[in-house]
């Protein structure tokens, strides 16, 4: 939870000098709601509801993501088909059909189709922050994967890697933003 909070710090407190660009606002939004939904997985203690609330955290998290790439580029078609249609089928085919609750299996069915669509929009950024948030997405969608596989498929042979993938993948946002900032000018 404390990584998303302060990488928001960081892209949302720029210099005095630096208006905030609307992607800025889009990825701060993103980040704050991963933190929250961090907040309702944490604190689930099995409880099947905040498990759909966090999901639902994270679902708006990436439609936040998706605004921020979208606003500086546009969705790569090609990536939302042989990138993100494979991932997609695989949550649906896969992963839904051994989620037990309904109401879960529904929220990680549409949670799977922001997530492949989010990326499949960094993938269309123009700008040099292509790279870091493309990276950035990815490592959140295999952070995902790798919940998926732990907590409705029962395989916990690569679950070590949950949080340092979400964790870095946080990292690369800020880097993103840092990447952003016009050059300092000597007066």
């Amino acid at each position: 939870m404390a990584v998303p909070v302060a990488v928001a710090v960081i892209v949302a407190v720029p210099p005095r000098t630096l208006g905030l660009q609307r992607w800025r606002w889009w990825l701060v939004a993103a980040l704050l709601c991963s933190a929250v939904g961090d907040w309702f997985l944490s604190t689930r203690g099995g409880e099947v509801s905040r498990f759909v609330a966090g999901i639902a955290w994270y679902l708006v998290a990436h439609v936040a993501y998706a605004g921020m790439t979208i606003s500086r580029g546009r969705v790569s078609v090609p990536v939302l088909a042989f990138v993100g249609g494979p991932i997609f089928a695989f949550a649906v085919a896969v992963v839904t059909p051994a989620v037990d609750d309904p109401r879960l299996a529904a929220a990680v069915t549409v949670y799977a189709a922001a997530s492949v669509f989010s990326l499949a929009a960094a993938a269309g950024i123009s700008d040099r922050g292509r790279a870091p948030v493309t990276a950035a997405i990815v490592l959140i969608v295999c952070s995902d994967l790798l919940i998926a596989s732990s907590e409705f498929l029962g395989s916990d042979v690569l679950s070590h890697f949950i949080l340092p993938t979400y964790y870095f993948a946080h990292i690369l946002f800020g880097w993103d933003a840092l990447l952003s900032l016009p050059p300092e000018r000597n007066e």
